[in-house]
């Protein structure tokens, strides 16, 4: 029995070796990889086929020197090595899965080699800090602080990004998501301010949000409930940054009851009102923050109560954008992220480029609510992308 255990078992080791092998670096060995890897199926698999080989080798050899000796002793010491052995794989298991549900960040020589990367751009000023976060095997997210010449204008600061991401993603192709902290561009816009000839065009107000008259009425949720929300704020400002054609209505999700399906046949008022909204939206807005890496309760609870009965989404064909504000340095990644997995799944065409994780800083608004110039030429060129997605997809 143990002879066909080991057979079974060697063959699946062999898969996930095979496997480790193609991410096997020159002079590396075996272990390295597998601590290295970021695929934790892999990893696994091998940790729990080594334990099992290793285990099946400790029986045997119990079993024989029993029977040699004569010692009945062998056996049990045999068994408790197993349990050694088990509990060390599972302590690596532990540990790896950890690290990933945390959000590991690559490891420092690579980190070091970004850093060196941006710092010979010549139109890099200076560096600072360097944060990443994997949100899958082959998926990196990183933020950088980076400080640019002060003679550049935004349009070179731009192209200076786009070298930045090219040069990145060369080498380290899982790293796909970019994101520069709006601090970053200070410089390059103090120096616009000042050489500038003209102000910043005012921006037309938007037409009143108490109605859907317009040519393209939008539907606003908010993923937030507090009353001086960073995300209510955002969404009410870049409101601003939209073509007079469009209206934005910011839908209320704060007076919905918990959902139960039981309810789907006799939904509340306040769902009812929900939907029509929705319903009489040629898009969608949402302006989400992020409770614990994901979305946050109220907003999951106005998506499912939307959604029901099965068959009878608001959601469905309803052309969307994600964008959210957090005060961490990834802007609400993970919750734009798992909502996009719900979205997708409600059949709701959602833009993907460009991504919108804002971070909360001085000077992200302006005193009168609007967006602040640090941050206007992105947020006016993500709300452009936003306008040509729902023309091209609402109905």
């Amino acid at each position: 029995m143990l002879a066909i255990a080991a057979v079974f078992e060697g063959f699946s080791w062999r898969v996930s070796r095979r496997e480790l092998n193609r991410h096997r670096r020159p002079n590396e060995s075996l272990w390295q990889v597998s601590q290295r890897s970021m695929d934790v199926l892999v990893f696994t698999v091998f940790v729990e086929d080594s334990a099992a080989l290793t285990g099946i080798v400790i029986a045997a050899t119990g079993i024989a020197l029993s029977h040699v000796t004569g010692n009945p002793y062998f056996d049990p010491a045999a068994s408790v090595l197993i349990g050694l052995v088990l509990i060390g794989a599972a302590g690596l298991l532990a540990r790896k899965s950890g690290r990933l549900l945390i959000g590991q960040s690559i490891g420092p020589e690579q980190l070091a080699q970004v850093r060196k990367i941006i710092a010979a751009d010549a139109a890099v000023e200076r560096v600072g800090h360097l944060l990443t976060m994997r949100l899958g095997p082959d998926a990196v997210l990183l933020t950088a602080a980076v400080r640019f010449q002060r003679r550049l204008n935004l349009d070179e600061v731009e192209q200076a990004i786009e070298r930045l991401e090219h040069a990145i993603k060369l080498p380290y192709p899982a790293i796909q998501h970019l994101y520069l902290e709006s601090g970053a561009l200070k410089a390059a816009s103090r120096s616009v301010r000042q050489t500038a000839a003209q102000p910043v065009p005012q921006v037309l107000p938007q037409p009143s949000q108490d109605t859907f008259m317009s040519q393209y009425p939008i539907a606003v949720v908010v993923g937030s409930l507090r009353k001086e929300s960073f995300n209510r704020q955002l969404a009410d400002a870049i409101a601003k940054l939209a073509p007079p054609e469009f209206s934005f209505n910011q839908v209320n999700i704060g007076d919905l009851p918990l959902y139960n399906q039981d309810h789907d046949a006799n939904q509340a008022d306040s769902v009812k009102r929900l939907k029509a909204e929705i319903g009489a939206a040629r898009g969608l807005l949402f302006v989400t923050a992020e409770y614990n890496r994901s979305i946050p309760g109220v907003l999951k609870n106005a998506i499912d109560h939307a959604s029901r009965p099965y068959g009878q989404s608001a959601w469905a064909g309803k052309p969307a954008g994600v964008i959210g504000v957090s005060v961490g340095a990834i802007g609400t990644a993970m919750a734009q992220q798992h909502l996009r997995n719900v979205l997708a799944y409600l059949d709701v065409p959602t833009l993907c480029q460009p991504e919108g994780f804002i971070h909360a800083k001085e000077g992200l608004f302006d005193a009168a609510g609007g967006i602040g110039p640090d941050s206007r030429k992105f947020l006016q060129g993500w709300m452009d992308h936003y306008v040509e997605w729902v023309k091209k997809h609402s109905s």
